[in-house]
């Protein structure tokens, strides 16, 4: 029986006790609470010393937080330790901090990746070398922030101050389609527009791509009270919409955070219920992967010209006969194929096949592409833009 004291075992218990009391205290993080872990100053008062900052993000997500001036100050040691936070998954934004984020399932792994930078980066040795030994440490109270408000100047303006704001909540680089609209993925997509003639935000998901009884369906969506009162239902052909907007003549990055949590939570808690009311559970054709000789002529013409060059919308519009009605379904068959083909993607990914993988992606793009331009030809049909006196509008079926 050994009975000695061994210090590499009393290290590694206290840092098993550290990421126990770590993940726990995440667990129970709220929106507005914060957590510091930070090396102690006892020591070494001088310089910088490793802080890491937890909070909860607009989507619910736990986040660590490492400021840049927490680094070492001498370029060649802080490029070694910025290698290092790159190689345990730790993402730079634009402003420089770095960023570390897990569902609430997933905070033991984030404890430990926590342990890891400390341990790596920034050297510590034991937890006793932080700020709150054997536990960890609250923030500090901070002063009271006054928010500041942007007067948008123009719709490109207001893009661009969401788009930042939304990379500040969710830590990610958000990506603009062409159509000048941001997708929010999840198990039901949505995306965040600009409003065309008004200062405000809109978000809008296709919750129901299928009615199973149109009479019943309106009624249902007129009586339906969702936890979000702000959420307007449109239901359009056999497709119910959901929408929110903004009103952003003043843009305030609150404003939009808590709107976007409200969405959000409406998504994951009401949508699915109205989804399943009302969706038709009729199997549809093969919904697996689309046969390219079953696809519509115009959908096929429209694959075909594309690669030849970016269209239009109007000529997209054409091509489909300005019919909304086809354009929806073309829509729909495509979404189809770009879910299939990421299927396939990480089927490939987790046998390892990396090339095949890339390859179902890079088709898984490619369908995702031209739903955007089915989308900007819908948009040319249904709002058409302003045309010289005396040009005939097409009629949109």
């Amino acid at each position: 029986m050994r009975t000695h004291f061994d210090l590499d075992d009393a290290v590694a218990a206290a840092w098993r006790s550290f990421r126990i009391d770590l993940a726990d205290r995440l667990a129970l993080l709220e929106r507005d609470d914060t957590i510091l872990v930070a090396q102690s100053t006892v020591e070494f008062p001088e310089g910088p010393h490793g802080a890491i900052r937890f909070s909860v993000t607009g989507s619910r997500r736990v986040r660590a937080t490492v400021v840049a001036s927490d680094l070492h100050p001498t370029e060649a040691c802080r490029l070694d330790q910025v290698a290092v936070l790159g190689e345990l998954g730790w993402r730079q934004l634009r402003s420089g901090s770095f960023v570390l984020e897990s569902g609430r399932r997933g905070v033991d792994g984030l404890a430990v990746a926590v342990e890891s930078t400390l341990r790596r980066v920034w050297e510590v040795l034991d937890p006793s070398f932080l700020a709150a030994p054997g536990a960890v440490a609250a923030a500090p109270p901070l002063e009271p922030d006054i928010p500041i408000g942007v007067v948008p100047t123009d719709q490109t303006h207001l893009r661009h101050l969401v788009v930042e704001a939304i990379e500040r909540i969710t830590g990610t680089e958000i990506n603009v389609d062409s159509d000048g609209d941001i997708r929010i993925p999840g198990a039901i997509s949505s995306w965040i527009r600009i409003a065309a003639d008004t200062p405000a935000i809109e978000m809008v998901a296709c919750i129901v791509e299928r009615v199973a009884d149109r009479d019943a369906a309106g009624p249902y969506l007129a009586a339906h009270v969702t936890s979000a009162g702000t959420v307007g239902m449109l239901l359009a052909d056999d497709r119910v919409f959901a929408t929110m907007t903004l009103e952003a003549s003043v843009f305030h990055e609150r404003n939009l955070s808590s709107t976007l949590a409200a969405w959000l939570d409406f998504l994951t808690d009401d949508a699915p219920e109205i989804r399943s009311a009302l969706t038709d559970r009729r199997p549809p054709a093969d919904t697996d992967d689309v046969d390219a000789e079953a696809l519509p002529e115009a959908l096929m013409t429209l694959i075909q010209l594309d690669q030849d060059g970016p269209l239009t919308p109007a000529e997209v519009a054409q091509i489909c006969g300005h019919h909304r009605g086809d354009i929806l379904e073309f829509m729909r068959l495509c979404t189809l194929e770009e879910i299939s083909w990421g299927q396939h993607a990480d089927a490939a990914d987790e046998s390892g096949d990396g090339e095949e993988a890339a390859a179902c992606r890079h088709e898984q793009h490619a369908w995702a592409e031209t739903v955007t331009v089915l989308r900007q030809a819908l948009r040319w049909v249904v709002l058409p833009p302003t045309r010289p006196s005396g040009e005939r509008r097409p009629t949109a079926h």
